[in-house]
């Protein structure tokens, strides 16, 4: 038998088309009628038939044909990918390796993509090798999310995950992102939404997720010479952890579907992880436990639940940001117990910082001309200042209204991730307009426990301006 096409990689190419199988199957059931023949002629002290002989001989014939056959159809295939590879811009037929270059691994064979095209800037890639991992994403979104077929062969040629698809749309069907593309995604959201970046977050392996929390410590008690003491337990209770699913739309017009495909993978991680993390946001610090939020209750709303509650400092002159004063966010500080401190942060929205804390700043006077040319510095009374666009930027009088957080929210509230984000397309839907719906999806949970009592502060306080206009 002749050797095994070997593709220009160095590897065997493997027989995975319909008709190669087809072959195989053919030559297995012609070996084992050869298996038969040759058996039943052992089995016998007499010679082999003359009919027997024939039919083995028209069998060895048979297999040399079907042999020869799914030979060339192996080189056929060898030529295909090597042809492919000289057509594709982003990977040129490989050049010889000299014999004293060191080989290279296969996990950096699966990661070369050499003349890689430039492109001006990638918006949503950054660090090492952007413009490359930007280059795998754009020919899985293209290949596996919108059928192209030659991007699945590049795929499958440099090794870019493709993991099974799930129910989807009619059409296309859905797509789970491979782990280079959602790495992306989880960094986007991490740097677009300010909830993320600042409570804990957990990875759920399931769909549900019970984490212990201490509730309570132990309790000490003055004694008597040789009397008892009495026993003392920490308290412990359960946050529990309910993926929910969340889901963002897109229609695309099949121009951005023509342009390049780091464009291509630029536009689309950027979109989704953008849209995820407005959303997270939006929930973890705002959200009223109705279904509009998935029925995630946020931070606001968790410390606005408890009556009475310590964690509430309301101001007695301010009705807005633009009055209050410097002794608003002293109290509030006042009101944070010192265990939350180190790692304390305020939460306000870039419309609220400007008309608050960076007037007070500036109001106070001895600022120079360089620290007013090179803008104001993130921190207030020594703390950082965290802009968030989901924290209440209503200007003007806006009465008994929380405005502000002040704490460390990694002690006030979990994020439970999932960690898969599916994407289903349709050709259909929008036909008439030449336009293609995307819907990625993930899952994810949000729970908010660190607001205290009626008597002590939890582990942020929130700013809340005077009642009445």
């Amino acid at each position: 038998m002749a050797d095994t096409p070997v593709d220009p990689a160095g590897e065997e190419v493997v027989a995975d088309g319909k008709q190669v199988k087809l072959l195989l199957d053919a030559l297995a059931s012609v070996l084992a009628e050869m298996g038969v023949l040759t058996d039943d002629s052992e089995a016998s002290d007499e010679p082999m038939p003359e009919t027997n002989a024939a039919n083995l001989d028209a069998l060895c014939l048979r297999a040399d044909g079907l042999k020869s056959q799914i030979d060339r159809l192996r080189k056929i295939a060898v030529k295909e990918r090597e042809l492919r590879a000289v057509l594709n811009r982003a990977a040129p037929a490989p050049v010889a390796v000299k014999p004293d270059v060191t080989e290279p691994t296969p996990e950096e064979k699966r990661m070369t993509v050499p003349a890689m095209p430039r492109v001006a800037s990638i918006r949503g890639f950054v660090g090492a090798n952007a413009e490359e991992r930007a280059h795998r994403a754009g020919q899985w979104y293209r290949g596996y999310v919108f059928s192209d077929a030659e991007s699945r062969r590049w795929c499958k040629d440099h090794g870019v995950e493709s993991r099974a698809q799930s129910e989807g749309s009619a059409t296309l069907g859905g797509a789970l992102l491979p782990a280079e593309v959602l790495d992306q995604v989880i960094v986007l959201v991490n740097e677009y939404g300010k909830f993320v970046q600042n409570v804990r977050t957990v990875t759920m392996n399931n769909e549900t997720l019970a984490i212990p929390r201490r509730a309570g410590g132990l309790t000490t008690y003055w004694v008597n010479e040789n009397a008892a003491v009495a026993d003392s337990d920490a308290a412990w209770d359960r946050v529990n952890l309910v993926a929910k699913k969340l889901a963002v739309s897109n229609r695309m017009s099949s121009e951005i579907l023509a342009d390049s495909i780091v464009d291509l993978a630029s536009y689309i991680t950027v979109e989704i992880g953008r849209a995820f993390a407005k959303t997270i946001d939006d929930c973890g610090f705002n959200g009223t436990g109705a279904a509009g939020f998935g029925g995630i209750t946020g931070l606001i709303p968790a410390l606005a639940a408890v009556s009475g509650a310590k964690g509430i400092v309301q101001s007695a002159v301010a009705t807005g940001f633009e009055t209050m004063t410097i002794s608003d966010f002293i109290a509030a500080l006042a009101a944070l117990p010192l265990y939350a401190r180190s790692n304390a942060k305020w939460f306000i929205s870039p419309a609220g910082y400007a008309a608050s804390m960076a007037r007070l700043r500036y109001a106070a006077g001895g600022n120079t001309v360089e620290q007013l040319t090179g803008g104001v510095s993130e921190t207030f009374l020594g703390y950082p200042v965290v802009l968030c666009n989901a924290m209440d930027s209503t200007l003007g009088v806006d009465s008994a209204k929380i405005k502000v957080l002040f704490g460390d929210l990694e002690l006030a509230a979990i994020y439970g991730d999932r960690k898969a984000v599916n994407i289903r397309t349709s050709t259909e839907r929008y036909a008439e307009l030449d336009q293609t719906l995307m819907v990625a999806t993930t899952r994810l949970d949000v729970q908010c426990f660190g607001v205290g009592t009626n008597t002590e502060a939890g582990a942020y306080v929130a700013m809340k301006t005077k009642a009445g206009a």
